[in-house]
């Protein structure tokens, strides 16, 4: 790694290679691509966007993307056990390439994510 306190972590069961950076200093920053997002406003969206997004499936909150989802479970699998590893890790703040930066509360808004996504 190019600066000292991060790692890559990978997905170990998605159809396409997909990881993800975890900065170990304050709190613990999660970097993520398109598997969790954060969508705590949409002023950087066009008026459209921002009208329709609620109602497409990215309300003001934080979630796994569904598209990316559906695109990335392997047929008749699940990657209930990715994002449980996930969860194990300790960080407070969350970037992703869709939505805005969350400052703080990240951990709790994942497993938020994860328990709507995978219920039981």
């Amino acid at each position: 790694m190019p600066f000292p306190d991060a790692k890559l972590l990978c997905f170990k069961e998605t159809v396409e290679p997909e990881s993800y950076l975890l900065i170990e200093c304050g709190g613990g920053l999660l970097v993520m691509c398109d598997a969790i997002q954060h969508y705590g406003d949409y002023r950087h969206n066009n008026l459209l966007a921002r009208t329709v997004m609620p109602f497409i499936g990215f309300p003001r909150a934080t979630i796994i993307g569904p598209l990316w989802l559906k695109m990335m479970t392997p047929k008749g699998g699940s990657l209930r056990g990715d994002f449980e590893r996930l969860l194990t890790l300790k960080f407070d703040s969350l970037l992703s390439a869709h939505g805005s930066l969350r400052t703080a509360g990240a951990h709790a808004a994942v497993q938020a994510a994860f328990d709507k996504t995978f219920p039981g």
